[in-house]
């Protein structure tokens, strides 16, 4: 069980930081083809995808990702509760 949890907590911090890091460098407009931005856009992009369905239209604020980032940690603590009840 240690192993799991410790695990999820991992994933879900990674995935955390990666959302961040998109974020960030979209501040900056880095070019579209570097692998960075590919390697972010790649991996965070179902997670904001899912995000963009809940979140309302606001213009030119985009809370997709602040929704991801709650929504991953629900995750990760509704997955511990359950594994520390097992």
């Amino acid at each position: 069980m240690y192993f799991i949890a410790t695990f999820v907590t991992y994933l879900t911090q990674i995935l955390i930081f990666l959302l961040i890091a998109r974020v960030v460098l979209s501040w900056f407009r880095p070019a579209e083809s570097s692998w960075i931005n590919r390697f972010l856009t790649e991996s965070t992009e179902p997670m904001i995808r899912i995000a963009r369905k809940i979140t309302p239209k606001t213009g030119m604020l985009d809370f997709a990702p602040l929704i991801a980032v709650v929504g991953l940690d629900l995750l990760r603590s509704g997955i511990l509760y359950l594994l520390s009840n097992l």
